[in-house]
């Protein structure tokens, strides 16, 4: 604003100027086409005389050729001034954009750093998200801002209370979809939730789909009805997790994630990898674990499967207490270890080798169609 005034004067100045050197165009262009045409003809003529009507016309043209001149250098100026102020116009224009845009991303950051108010942060995420969509340029800078914030946090030192109850951390919610929105279209946004702190937050129905939250604490974490498709969730802590309703995980990466109590009931988990995860004390029943990729290496520690399938075990897989009961197997189980398994009404009539995996001692209520006709175990019940 000290420049105002300054900036004013010199814009009047350089329109006075300009005003000044129209005038003197037009002034010297009317001055040329008065003198100048009689003296250009008479030279013209080598001091001939001309005929009236002929030296009449040819003075004429003179003076419309000289005005033409004139008037085409008017407009060239006046063309010029307009490019001028315009180009001035836009560039103070762009400066006063920047200084807004600086300004409101000053604030947004500010807002972003107040640890005593929810509602100060929520709105400063929410600005950051608009200032990132309003500025294309900055949008990648603006999206690994808010990766690092994520990061930054911790859910159990930051606890805030809201009404005597521990809150969900609803800023770190809008601050991941707000990162996950802005990612998806800012390619260079490098900067991803790797070894995120993200306990006991509701990603509840988020489009989670493609992230990267490989090394995440995720523990107690909510994912109920979230799309996780294709998402990186290698060595992820999920303990105590809440999945289930309409969950997608299809095509996940978990291997070596630890899914211990979690309640996965229903949740897909078509062409995810599932190699060497933890679900011990789990409740996956109702899900679609057969079109798993792998569960090599995969801890069922008393994990309840229920109904539904399993893709090819073996004797890597750990079944120590596993609730087995309508399970469908399939695929070789030669040296596959059942024996603290509970596999009552378990099904095993796709499954070759079966008489080589290695069962429990003591054999629950065994129904004749579950078993292939090669195997008889030891406590077999034909079903009456």
């Amino acid at each position: 604003m000290r420049n105002e005034p300054t900036r004013m004067s010199a814009g009047g100045s350089a329109v006075w100027a300009v005003f000044g050197l129209l005038v003197l165009v037009a002034v010297v262009g009317v001055v040329a086409a008065w003198l100048l045409p009689p003296v250009l003809v008479q030279e013209a003529a080598d001091g001939g005389k001309l005929p009236t009507a002929v030296r009449v016309a040819e003075v004429s043209s003179a003076r419309q050729s000289i005005l033409f001149a004139a008037g085409g250098s008017i407009a060239l100026i006046t063309l010029g001034f307009t490019w001028r102020r315009d180009q001035t116009a836009r560039q103070v224009a762009e400066v006063q954009r920047d200084s807004q845009f600086t300004e409101r991303y000053t604030s947004a950051v500010d807002q972003l750093g107040r640890g005593d108010s929810l509602a100060v942060r929520l709105g400063g995420i929410g600005a950051l998200e608009r200032l990132a969509r309003e500025s294309p340029i900055d949008r990648a800078y603006i999206t690994q801002l808010l990766s690092r914030w994520i990061r930054a946090q911790t859910a159990i030192d930051n606890g805030y209370v809201i009404d005597d109850r521990p809150h969900e951390r609803l800023d770190l919610r809008a601050a991941v979809e707000a990162y996950i929105s802005l990612a998806r279209h800012s390619p260079r946004a490098a900067d991803a939730l790797q070894g995120a702190d993200l306990r006991g937050v509701d990603f509840r129905g988020l489009d989670l789909s493609g992230i990267d939250l490989s090394d995440a604490d995720l523990r107690s974490a909510q994912f109920l009805d979230a799309n996780l498709t294709g998402a990186n969730l290698q060595r992820a802590r999920m303990d105590d997790s809440t999945f289930g309703g309409t969950a997608v995980l299809n095509e996940a990466d978990l291997r070596r994630a630890s899914l211990r109590r979690a309640a996965m009931s229903g949740a897909s988990f078509l062409g995810a990898d599932l190699a060497n995860a933890d679900f011990t004390d789990a409740d996956l029943s109702a899900t679609l674990l057969g079109g798993a990729t792998s569960i090599r290496g995969t801890v069922f520690r008393r994990t309840k499967l229920g109904d539904g399938s399993l893709p090819q075990p073996d004797k890597t897989t750990v079944f120590d207490g596993a609730f087995l009961e309508g399970t469908i197997f399939t695929g070789d189980l030669t040296d596959v270890d059942l024996s603290a398994a509970r596999i009552d009404l378990a099904d095993f009539s796709r499954t070759k080798n079966t008489h080589l995996a290695k069962l429990p001692t003591e054999l629950g209520p065994l129904y004749a169609r579950n078993w292939p006709q090669e195997w008889q175990p030891e406590g077999y019940w034909p079903d009456a």
